[in-house]
């Protein structure tokens, strides 16, 4: 297995940071601290003790730390678990990607990609679609009436064909209200 390469570690205000990208230091880093120090008063002769933090994070992907009882040894740990979460796909931000959608639904066809998505994305774009245009749906602007019309009729080829269910409204319980008397 090949030894990822080392982080570049310099001191930081709380201890040693690295920054293995170019921008946002704030928001992309790898850091150890030492976290706790003092004697172990059990043993004799009587022995120093530390226990180092080591944290990763790449704000909106990422974030990991741990403890170790060596500053070098936290440092591995960092760089270790640094270069592994590199390596996972980021995560999706649908909401951002609906909210595109829609905020480009006047002006740009919806993506090729739209009705390859799951029911619940559909679900989201239609849900966002009718609550910003809802006038314009009403009044049959051409563009939004047939995006909201396609959502529409995937939604319900997929419920006929079984592909998926709706989810059944969560009712109160009959004495969700009842009040209690005295």
């Amino acid at each position: 297995m090949e030894v990822p390469a080392r982080l570049k570690w310099r001191k930081g205000s709380e201890g040693f940071v690295a920054h293995p990208t170019a921008t946002d230091h704030d928001e992309r880093f790898a850091a150890i601290r030492l976290y706790n120090s003092g004697w172990n008063t059990d043993a004799t002769p009587h022995k120093r003790v530390e226990s180092w933090l080591w944290q990763v994070k790449w704000e909106g992907w990422f974030v990991e730390h741990g403890y170790w009882d060596t500053k070098q040894g936290a440092a591995d740990k960092a760089t270790e678990a640094w270069w592994r979460c590199v390596q996972t796909e980021p995560p999706r931000d649908v909401d951002m990607e609906v909210a595109m959608i829609v905020a480009r639904a006047l002006i740009m066809p919806a993506p090729n990609s739209l009705f390859a998505e799951d029911a619940e994305f559909l679900q989201k774009v239609t849900w966002h679609l009718h609550e910003v245009y809802r006038a314009e749906i009403a009044a049959a602007h051409p563009r939004l009436a047939n995006l909201s019309e396609q959502l529409s009729a995937e939604l319900f080829r997929r419920r006929e064909a079984g592909e998926y269910k709706e989810r059944e409204p969560v009712l109160p319980s009959p004495t969700f209200r009842r009040r209690r008397r005295r």
